[in-house]
């Protein structure tokens, strides 16, 4: 399954139960936050380091049994943590990582959410796709070589810029936004062999 197709669902549904009334969206985020509990992240995963902060109530996710989980004891809160999981969880990990913050924009879930909700909503993803940019490798069994497992985090600095520009003729509009990134990636690359 790709990031679209699953967005897509997402959005069809969130759409169709705004069409009969917008409470049924959170009757909808109140049974998918039951379902996220079901199968919660484990007590020990629920630390510091794996919550999302901005969410006013308890809110984590992290990576565990080779898949993302979460838990939430705020029924709306964790009903979108659902969605979110359920979308990465769907995906394999080439396509995962390619997810940015605006793919979730399709689904105008932020619309839904209050102020402090939709800043949880998008630290959540953010978090997990820092998750996803972990890399990690184990090492030779070797006397000189470690035996634990290795984790590195990679980052990069961006700076992208655009300009959006406008032409009107009699009767018809053109516009054209040209866009500059620039991208720097610090850091030493490993050469890794199988």
């Amino acid at each position: 399954m790709n990031i679209d197709s699953k967005l897509t669902e997402y959005k069809n549904n969130i759409d169709t139960l705004r069409a009969v009334e917008s409470l049924e969206v959170y009757r909808w985020l109140l049974s998918l936050g039951e379902k996220l509990n079901h199968d919660p992240l484990s007590k020990e995963k629920r630390s510091e380091k794996n919550k999302v902060k901005s969410c006013q109530f308890d809110l984590f996710v992290d990576y565990e049994d080779g898949r993302f989980k979460g838990w939430s004891k705020a029924m709306v809160s964790a009903g979108y943590a659902y969605i979110l999981i359920d979308i990465f969880n769907s995906l394999d990990l080439p396509e995962a990582q390619k997810v940015t913050v605006d793919h979730f924009k399709k689904i105008k879930m932020d619309e839904l959410l209050t102020m402090s909700r939709k800043t949880g909503f998008y630290e959540m993803i953010e978090i997990m796709i820092g998750k996803l940019k972990n890399v990690n490798y184990e090492t030779k069994n070797v006397p000189e070589y470690k035996n634990e497992p290795e984790t590195e985090f990679f980052g990069a600095l961006g700076y992208l810029s655009k300009i959006d520009l406008f032409k009107k003729d009699d009767n018809q509009n053109y516009m054209l936004t040209p866009k500059f990134l620039l991208r720097y990636a610090p850091g030493n690359m490993r050469k890794q062999n199988s």
